[in-house]
């Protein structure tokens, strides 16, 4: 795979729907990937970003791993998989490589967190960028926007305290709407 995860890996094996698959956990001491401080710096290393596997490279939308902090396509079928028979999206592709059973992603589109458990569907939250006003992306529409130290913690203890499966598994009808494994809005 050309795009390995950047962090320190453990290798293990484990089964993903029904077939075995090898995969790299990004070893964290409860700490997601930093993050620069201005969302324009974020969109501005998306911009430089190639897909390996679309011939000029450049992908429509894109996610950043919150766990290794890697980026990755998003919504697209250049980065998809089969996997018995099914497909899989960029993001659970990577999440499976990376963390194993949880997906943790920013979207630069929308500035939101998307919650990833695989072999479920997903949902989005408030990303932790906001503006001058503390009003995050959905609010302002503002591509001016500074990380929130505060909203960041936030999603970083739900992630170590392992709060976002029961999230994603009460919010059947979030805001956001549900999110399939190919990454798709329902």
């Amino acid at each position: 795979h050309a795009n390995r995860c950047s962090g320190r890996k453990q290798w293990y094996q484990r089964r993903v729907r029904g077939a075995a698959v090898e995969t790299a956990k990004t070893t964290r001491e409860g700490k997601l990937a930093e993050l620069p401080h201005s969302f324009i710096d974020l969109l501005v290393r998306g911009s430089t970003y190639t897909c390996p596997k679309i011939v000029n490279g450049k992908s429509r939308f894109l996610a950043v791993c919150l766990v290794c902090g890697d980026m990755v396509c998003f919504q697209s079928y250049c980065c998809s998989e089969d996997v018995n028979g099914g497909s899989i999206g960029p993001c659970n592709v990577h999440a499976n490589r990376c963390s194993g059973s949880l997906g943790v992603f920013l979207t630069l589109e929308k500035c939101q967190v998307l919650f990833l458990p695989l072999g479920t569907q997903g949902m989005h939250y408030l990303g932790p960028y906001v503006d001058k006003y503390g009003e995050s992306f959905k609010s302002s529409r503002n591509k001016a926007m500074t990380l929130s130290d505060k909203l960041y913690k936030k999603i970083e203890q739900m992630w170590v305290k392992h709060e976002i499966r029961p999230l994603v598994s009460r919010n059947s009808d979030s805001e956001y709407g549900r999110i399939d494994n190919n990454g798709r809005q329902n």
